[in-house]
């Protein structure tokens, strides 16, 4: 019994409810199971974590919220309990994200370094998948640029950190193993990887039936 009620158990459990929840937002195309759940979480957090409530994070919080209602009025409008109430949940964890350590010497600048490298690579190389698919005579908007800080914002604070975040609740104070770590990252891929999967499933049995039909008229 107390095997089933240990941190990885829990873990464990919770991934494969949001890995279940990811392939029933998809086949039947509910994207707005995800908004209910965003919802419950950060007003369960934004409640029980209202005194690690820091000004620095509702005013990051509003600019990030800003950019994505450009684009999206209600994805933006998650963003900012998402965000406030994440960095809440997040405040004095055993383990905290660290992006760089300020008091080692040009650590931000190597930080900062590898971030853009590595953003640059990204770049380039969705750039190549999909340049069979552009036009002779590319066109830019600034309304593209919008969308993309929207789908990155709202992916990243809400299915990314306030998920982190319900990963820690569920652990409690304790330094992750790396089981448990794994687990996280699962639980954080939920939503992307059921797309995926699905996605594919449909390729292959489109692929079948495409390929039975041919067959028969041969």
């Amino acid at each position: 019994m107390s095997k089933l009620n240990s941190p990885t158990a829990r873990l464990a459990l919770l991934a494969f409810c949001l890995i279940g929840l990811g392939f029933l937002t998809v086949i039947l195309n509910l994207m707005v199971l995800w908004f209910v759940l965003f919802a419950v979480l950060c007003g369960y957090f934004l409640f029980r974590y209202r005194n690690q409530i820091r000004r620095q994070d509702c005013i990051l919080g509003v600019i990030f919220a800003s950019i994505a209602m450009i684009s999206h009025p209600l994805m933006g409008f998650f963003v900012l309990p998402g965000y406030v109430a994440s960095a809440a949940r997040m405040r004095d964890i055993p383990q905290p994200i660290v992006l760089y350590h300020p008091g080692k010497k040009n650590e931000f600048w190597k930080t900062m370094g590898w971030i853009l490298a590595a953003g640059s690579c990204l770049g380039v190389f969705n750039l190549w998948l999909g340049s069979s698919q552009l036009t002779i005579a590319p066109s830019f908007q600034l309304k593209f640029l919008f969308d993309a800080l929207r789908a990155g914002l709202f992916e990243e604070i809400l299915f990314r950190t306030l998920l982190y975040a319900l990963c820690i609740e569920v652990m409690g104070k304790i330094k992750p193993t790396p089981a448990q770590t794994a687990l996280c990252l699962l639980i954080m891929s939920a939503a992307i990887g059921a797309h995926a999967v699905v996605d594919l499933i449909r390729f292959l049995v489109c692929g079948a039936k495409l390929s039975f039909r041919a067959s028969r008229r041969k």
